[in-house]
């Protein structure tokens, strides 16, 4: 007799599997299917946590931005029907993520309610409007443009960069242009003793079918790495032997690799690096070895068919062009300039029109300096000291707020002149503890709204300062000021740099235009050397002091800096440095803050696109050098000296004025005997009698050709030094 008892559940078990369908649904069965397939790998998840992070901080920007007034202006606004007019005063790389549903289905972390009440506010400023309209027809994919004008599936993210704009009338919006990164890779066919190893007879058509094969297997492969398009384009490399020739002045066929990502281009970029680099150690045994070239090309000959593609890339171009600089270079933006920005309802971007860099704008600047307690003899340290005084400047007016946990009374309103070109009337804030001073500041400033703040070495010590004392009181400077650190290590060796507004610190102008003397680059010099009065000074170690018994004293030192900061901006650096913004294809911060070098660097890769040329890869040093047989430890230039006469950019519609003195230029005329005599015997050492034209030179100082021969014989004798052959030669040629 059986005794099999049916169990509740137990008819409804499948095969392979220990639990019934009714606990599967309810989540409660052990199917190991179903539990590997739902459970995630732990890449994955830190993949997620990355995206929410991104989705996170992108959120926190977009709400930063719509508090500071910088409401986004495309066809999905209110008013994205119509054309504004608008400078551009900021411009920051930034990712645009289309159809947000997808990604948040993905990940599973928030509800259909959560996500129905982000669709009305953070969502509608990144989903075009039609889009919005027929996303049951979209379903998953993301939306990009490509050159017809199509809409394409190529993923829910795509680069592009933030425009912050200064209407005609005072108001502010931003609005972002959509465009892929991409770089340039150079493939040389495989070849035998110099001939290219196809059986075409049309060269063309050769290359043709060269490219189209290493283009399919770089789609291939890189795909998946996101890899948008990879096309044939013809560019002048210089770099190439015969660039002047026949065949090298039509230009050279190289690949251009696109992408919808800076990510997904830095990705495949690490990914063709090490293949790059083996072919070109394979090229250069093959050039010092010709029989290992000729055998490889005879096996290339052979087996033309089985030849990997991806061998023949020999170079890598443009991929470490920055992003802002491609876009503005590309399309031809440029900060300080005015455009009509118009809606481009198909990607949700816009499209910018009739350039003026000549009309000025008139930004909102605000010019701040703090002072700080500090241990005697100490630098202050942000750990233990804490701020008692911020003085602020806006448009002409001043304000101070000051903390009377330190300062010992109430400071009324004052005016601090210095000149009367700088007028200084100062507002008092006299707040009781430290907390309630940062509180009023970061308010202030909210209320103000500035486009540009300025200020003096304030990306070593007023920023880093204030950020650590601001994260005493549970204060977010980022969240607050939209103002953060870039670069560095996490301490005070970053540059710090805005989301809604700029930061300009003017000591970076005086260490690389102001052509004042290192030991002069202090703010009291420099107001000294270019605003022309002597401004209010105490020393650090009485400061405290000061502030405890004369607060009236040590109020007018601190608002001093301030003022000092604001005018050497407006009278020297603002129009400067906008006017370079104008012709240098990135933002302001970055054309305050780079070299001349790099800048030079920026205005030639311009031209090099205007003309089709691809730019070269920039010249790395090699890990170790050598001196006749030794290892060089250090290589330095101590001992080198260049001294030049001020140079720089001009407009040609701003008025400057360059400062000749005619006494000073009749002295050097008067003694130009005495300096010749001394360049030519005492420098030279060379006897003056030996010179067979030196009458006739130090003659012509007193005709019209007086300004030739002294400019000309100065910069000949001083710059270039004495002719080698002095006997037969002439100074003057």
């Amino acid at each position: 007799m059986s005794t099999n008892k049916r169990v509740f559940g137990q008819a409804t078990r499948t095969r392979g599997s220990s639990s019934s369908r009714y606990q599967r649904q309810l989540g409660r069965g052990n199917d190991k299917n179903s539990h590997s397939e739902s459970q995630l790998t732990e890449e994955q998840e830190r993949a997620q946590r990355r995206l929410a992070m991104k989705l996170k901080r992108r959120a926190e920007g977009e709400a930063l931005d719509e508090r500071f007034g910088f409401g986004r202006y495309s066809s999905s606004s209110g008013d994205g029907s119509r054309s504004k007019r608008g400078w551009i005063f900021n411009i920051l790389p930034t990712v645009r993520m289309y159809v947000m549903f997808y990604v948040f289905a993905q990940l599973e972390f928030i509800s259909s309610r959560q996500m129905l009440m982000m669709q009305s506010s953070f969502l509608r400023s990144f989903i075009p409007s039609f889009l919005c309209r027929k996303m049951k027809t979209i379903a998953s994919v993301g939306t990009t443009s490509n050159n017809s004008g199509a809409v394409s599936a190529a993923g829910p993210e795509r680069a592009g960069v933030d425009l912050y704009f200064l209407g005609v009338d005072g108001s502010t919006f931003k609005s972002t242009v959509l465009y892929d990164p991409y770089f340039y890779i150079i493939a040389n066919p495989p070849t035998r003793n110099g001939v290219a190893s196809y059986s075409f007879s049309n060269m063309e058509e050769e290359q043709s079918v060269f490219f189209e094969t290493i283009i399919s297997n770089l789609v291939r492969k890189y795909e998946a790495l996101g890899l948008k398009s990879a096309t044939a384009v013809k560019k002048h490399d210089l770099d190439a032997l015969n660039h002047l020739g026949e065949v090298g002045s039509k230009g050279r066929t190289m690949l251009k690799l696109s992408f919808d990502t800076v990510d997904q281009m830095m990705s495949v970029r690490k990914e063709i690096q090490p293949i790059i680099t083996e072919n070109q150690k394979r090229e250069k045994e093959a050039a010092q070895n010709p029989t290992f070239g000729i055998q490889n090309g005879a096996n290339a000959s052979a087996n033309a068919g089985s030849v990997d593609p991806l061998s023949t890339i020999v170079d890598m171009r443009e991929y470490d062009v920055p992003y802002v600089v491609r876009v503005c270079i590309d399309l031809s933006l440029r900060a300080g300039a005015w455009y009509t920005v118009t809606p481009n309802e198909l990607d949700c971007g816009v499209t910018l029109s009739d350039q003026d860099v000549e009309t000025k704008a008139d930004p909102s600047f605000l010019a701040f300096d703090i002072e700080c307690t500090k241990a005697p003899l100490k630098f202050p340290d942000a750990n233990v000291d804490t701020i008692y005084m911020i003085s602020y400047m806006v448009n002409g007016q001043g304000y101070l707020i000051l903390s009377r946990d330190v300062v010992s009374a109430d400071v009324q309103d004052f005016e601090y002149t210095p000149n009367p070109s700088y007028p200084g009337p100062f507002h008092i804030f006299n707040e009781l503890t430290e907390e309630d001073l940062i509180r009023r500041f970061l308010s202030e400033y909210q209320r103000l709204k500035p486009q540009i703040v300025v200020t003096y070495n304030g990306d070593f010590f007023d920023w880093p300062f204030l950020e650590q004392r601001c994260a005493v009181y549970g204060l977010d400077m980022r969240y607050e000021l939209g103002v953060e650190q870039v670069g560095g290590n996490g301490d005070s060796e970053g540059e710090y740099r805005g989301r809604c507004c700029v930061h300009m610190d003017a000591f970076s102008w005086v260490k690389r235009d102001s052509y004042l003397p290192q030991g002069a680059q202090g703010l009291k010099a420099v107001t000294k050397y270019k605003l022309g009065y002597d401004p209010v000074e105490v020393d650090p170690e009485d400061m405290m002091h000061y502030a405890r018994d004369r607060p009236l004293h040590m109020a007018s030192y601190s608002v001093s800096d301030a003022v000092a900061t604001y005018y050497l901006y407006m009278k020297y650096v603002h129009m400067f440095i906008f006017s370079l913004c104008t012709i240098i294809p990135m933002g302001p911060e970055d054309v305050l803050r780079k070299g001349s070098g790099t800048l030079c660097e920026a205005l030639l890769m311009v031209q090099a696109c205007e003309k089709d040329i691809i730019c070269p890869n920039k010249q790395k040093e090699p890990l170790s050098k050598f001196h006749e047989g030794h290892l060089l430890e250090s290589e330095t230039y101590i001992g080198g000296k260049v001294e030049c006469l001020e140079t720089g950019v001009y407009r040609s519609d701003i008025e400057y004025k360059f400062d000749l003195k005619p006494s000073a230029f009749q002295m050097l005329i008067d003694n130009i005997d005495r300096d010749l005599t001394f360049a030519i015997e005492v420098e030279g050492g060379i006897d003056r009698t030996t010179i067979t034209n030196y009458d006739e030179v130090s003659g012509f100082t007193n005709c019209g050709w007086k300004w030739y021969v002294f400019v000309h014989s100065l910069t000949r004798i001083f710059i270039l030094g004495p002719l080698p052959n002095h006997r037969t030669a002439r100074i003057i040629t």
